[in-house]
């Protein structure tokens, strides 16, 4: 087996998935590249261990991408323009708008099984059919993928105002009213919470994830908010708004240090959801 001598370890492990990464400027860091293919082919034969080609791909990240091919025991690697990566679906230009595509698509499916299946038309159980077997479809793993675009956003909200609108006591009601009559959020507010309830995790160290140098704070400041204010990464592109820190960091920023200074991840959450404005539901 190769030894590479690397700070950080290119590879990534959940359960018996495998993933491997590098950023690839020419063709010596492409042949690195496959060095540390042909390394796990040679450690996976020495212990025995079979891997499956057919279930292993290369994607290509970044418009100025070379796109070079790369063989796996002797196999040539497919390069899609979309995979699954553990319940996420990611396109070679991270915008995850196919990835809501599928969900939206996969969720109002759900709906219209219900509608179609079930006779009872109750409010109760509606709302749970709802909260159990569908909202769960369009949340997953949201803090990867949350959009910043309307369109997207109203996509996904646009699932929620289907189904609450076929409620009986909800019918031809606007969607804020419905939403207050049946003590639900928007989805917009949901992920905003799931983002800020992530990073907050990730400073007080619960979560085991690595964002330095990209996670920084401000400097001390006497005079403005509390100390725990975040630096906001500035992009030239509007599409590099989308990344994580930099939709978290201006509503963190804002947040009160009475919320902040919570001792666990579930007070955290609860303050929050108390303190943070609906950008849908607020009265018209």
């Amino acid at each position: 087996m190769k030894k590479h001598d690397l700070q950080i370890s290119p590879i990534r492990l959940f359960a018996d998935d495998i993933k491997m990464y590098r950023v690839v400027n020419n063709l010596r860091d492409a042949l690195i590249f496959q060095s540390y293919l042909d390394s796990i082919s040679s450690w996976c034969d020495n212990s025995q261990l079979s891997i499956n080609v057919d279930k292993c791909c290369v994607i290509h990240l970044g418009k100025t991408n070379d796109n070079f091919l790369y063989c796996l025991n002797g196999c040539k690697l497919p390069s899609p323009d979309l995979i699954k990566d553990l319940g996420v679906y990611i396109d070679s230009s991270l915008t995850y708008s196919k990835h809501i595509d599928i969900i939206c698509a996969k969720a109002r499916a759900r709906c219209a099984l219900f509608l179609k299946t079930f006779i009872s038309r109750n409010p109760f159980t509606m709302k749970l059919f709802f909260t159990s077997y569908v909202r769960p479809l369009l949340e997953f793993s949201s803090p990867v993928w949350n959009p910043i675009s309307k369109s997207d956003i109203n996509k996904l909200e646009s699932v929620q105002r289907y189904f609450t609108n076929r409620i009986p006591t909800c019918t031809y009601l606007p969607y804020n009213c419905r939403l207050k009559n049946l003590g639900l959020d928007s989805l917009e507010k949901r992920r905003t919470v799931a983002d800020l309830v992530c990073l907050f995790s990730i400073i007080s160290g619960s979560l085991n994830t690595f964002l330095h140098p990209h996670l920084l704070f401000d400097n001390p400041s006497t005079t403005r908010s509390h100390n725990l204010r975040l630096t906001t990464p500035l992009f030239n592109l509007s599409a590099s708004q989308q990344n994580f820190i930099s939709r978290t960091a201006p509503v963190w920023n804002k947040l009160p240090i009475t919320i902040l200074a919570a001792s666990s991840k579930f007070i955290f959450r609860k303050r929050l959801s108390y303190v943070l404005a609906d950008p849908i539901s607020q009265p018209v």
